[in-house]
């Protein structure tokens, strides 16, 4: 069973590229497919997106950006993806927001496990938001930080 990734990011999330990537290829499991829908590339140096796609084809066996020189609503950058994807399972996952270094081996794992059709994750917060001396997390009684499992 494969797994791609799909991450849509606009321009303003550009840099934060890199840091999913790190993530990606420290996880537990490294996906079999990272695809990048980037839009409004006429506000990025074209050569800044050339080192990060050709570093990171290095490192993922299969890896493409998909690139808009306007900038998309979030849904459509992810629609621009689907007909490049070659994969069994799609984790759809925002630039600007961390993942979690269990991931892709969660995910593969309940998809491998149970017959399931879609699974739906919960996030964290990547700042502490407080209210009253506490974050929202703390606050509900949820971490705030990353568990493995």
């Amino acid at each position: 069973m494969k797994i791609s990734v799909v991450i849509p990011c606009y321009d303003k999330h550009f840099l934060d590229l890199s840091k999913r990537m790190v993530e990606l290829q420290t996880s537990t499991n490294k996906p079999d497919e990272v695809i990048i829908s980037l839009n409004g590339c006429k506000n990025i140096d074209h050569k800044k997106i050339e080192l990060l796609e050709n570093r990171c084809k290095q490192i993922f066996t299969n890896f493409l950006i998909i690139k808009n020189e306007e900038r998309v609503p979030r849904p459509e950058a992810r629609n621009l993806t689907y007909d490049y994807i070659t994969s069994d399972i799609i984790c759809l996952c925002d630039a600007d927001d961390r993942i979690h270094p269990q991931r892709i081996e969660i995910t593969k794992y309940f998809f491998e496990k149970y017959n399931i059709s879609h699974l739906l994750n919960s996030y964290i917060l990547s700042e502490c938001q407080k209210s009253n001396n506490c974050c929202l997390l703390c606050d509900s009684g949820k971490p705030n930080k990353f568990i493995n499992y």
